[in-house]
């Protein structure tokens, strides 16, 4: 007989085979081929779950009554299957009370979210990719078959059309949890699926079974994920999402006999919870300032300042002697439109970049510091020094620094004005000018 899995659309479930844009399709697709898939949109009862093998909520977000949940838990110890799923932020954010239920077996939901710390894998915080899931206890090498972690008869679990290799190792599956909510796992339950050490919180459950015995039928057993949205048609085919939920399904149905054993998985070192503070909705949250404002009075009136706007009528009545004796008309007063000066010219976004000129070099004079400084005779000790140094035996330089230095060709007593400056004229009006010098100093002394 083939096995019956049920998806529930009756607590209005967020995720479910014809919801959109986050469906169920090709999962349902995917297992078509070995269940047959129903929907349950009734009310839960025990008529409606008659011939059900495992009853799947995609994250419900309505709450379950006393009725709804006595008629899960005889589902359960009868010999059923039940999946649930949550999304981020737990029931807190659902609104539904799935806890109520799975507390009996071990498993509840905390009202938090999975965040990856890498952006390299994934493209979103909440869209953690998360390597290594499968908790493991032993150093096992590899597995010899899929069918070592779940007998359901002769049937192993396919990936890509082909059998798992014995080459391949289950604990270094990848799963991809987007939005996804921690669990707080106990006993009885077994964590199957956790956040390891690249997604915060670190090495915390977020996929979990619990099986309890019954006298009846068998063993009824209950699985939760954190994640509804990695069953979604985006996102069924990334990583090894397919695996992971063909593994919780089958953990679920009642003719298999798997052993927790065999699963290898231990008891996760939990690491107590930090939460972050929510930045963005704090910063929507403004604040006058950090000091501690002064306590206000109990007479609240006197906070209101009634001076600077206020309305006397003391001067009504003179006012209006005033207005009669003025002879003006009894008219009500109009509005007056006001007038707004546009202070600022009116703007157009630029097409091209802004044309700069490039400003004009400063209007400054290159001077010699040294020569407009230092007198004449420090100078001409420097020329001399420069030329017996460096002499070829070319004197016409050195005559004719020499008599700039001395200024003969800015001095107002030159003889010389018409003169051409070769070094000849400059030696004859040195001469002509000593000559003048002494003819000056002979007659002082005569007179």
């Amino acid at each position: 007989m083939v096995p019956c899995i049920a998806f529930s659309v009756c607590k209005h479930e967020k995720y479910h085979p014809n919801s959109t844009p986050d469906g169920f399709k090709q999962w349902c697709r995917h297992l078509s081929s070995k269940f047959q898939i129903i929907l349950l949109e009734d009310s839960l009862s025990r008529d409606s779950l008659e011939g059900v093998d495992v009853l799947v909520f995609g994250t419900p977000r309505d709450k379950f009554s006393k009725s709804e949940l006595d008629t899960l838990k005889g589902f359960s110890t009868g010999g059923g299957g039940i999946m649930f799923m949550h999304d981020d932020g737990g029931e807190c954010i659902t609104g539904t009370n799935v806890s109520c239920f799975t507390e009996e077996y071990g498993i509840s939901v905390n009202d938090d979210c999975v965040v990856c710390t890498s952006l390299q894998t994934c493209d979103h915080p909440k869209e953690s990719s998360v390597t290594y899931c499968i908790p493991n206890r032993r150093k096992a090498d590899s597995f010899s078959d899929a069918e070592k972690f779940i007998r359901l008869r002769n049937d192993g679990i396919k990936r890509n059309g082909q059998g798992v290799t014995s080459s391949e190792r289950f604990e270094s599956l990848s799963v991809s949890l987007p939005f996804c909510a921690t669990l707080m796992v106990q006993k009885p339950a077994t964590t199957i699926l956790s956040t390891g050490r690249m997604a915060y919180p670190v090495q915390h459950a977020v996929g979990a079974v619990s099986e309890k015995c019954t006298t009846r039928v068998g063993v009824g057993r209950v699985a939760v994920l954190g994640s509804g949205k990695m069953a979604a048609d985006k996102w069924f085919d990334r990583a090894d999402n397919s695996k992971i939920l063909d593994l919780f399904l089958h953990l679920l149905l009642p003719h298999t006999s798997p052993n927790r054993n065999d699963l290898a998985t231990e008891d996760l070192d939990i690491i107590e919870h930090k939460y972050l503070s929510d930045v963005q909705a704090l910063a929507r949250r403004p604040r006058s300032c950090l000091q501690e404002a002064d306590e206000l009075p109990k007479d609240f009136i006197c906070l209101f300042d009634s001076e600077t706007c206020g309305f006397q009528s003391f001067i009504v009545r003179e006012s209006a002697l005033l207005r009669d004796a003025l002879s003006w008309k009894n008219t009500r007063l109009s509005l007056i439109a006001p007038s707004y000066d546009a202070r600022l010219i009116s703007l157009h976004f630029a097409s091209f970049p802004a044309a700069t000129q490039e400003p004009l070099p400063p209007c400054l004079e290159l001077f010699d510091l040294e020569e407009e400084v230092t007198s004449e005779l420090l100078r001409l000790n420097i020329l001399g020094k420069r030329n017996q140094t460096g002499f070829d035996g070319n004197i016409e330089p050195f005559v004719k620094d020499g008599a700039r230095l001395c200024g003969l060709n800015t001095d107002p007593m030159r003889f010389s004005q018409t003169r051409p400056s070769t070094p000849r004229a400059a030696l004859t009006d040195v001469f002509m000018h000593v000559m003048h010098l002494k003819s000056s100093l002979i007659s002082s002394k005569q007179s």
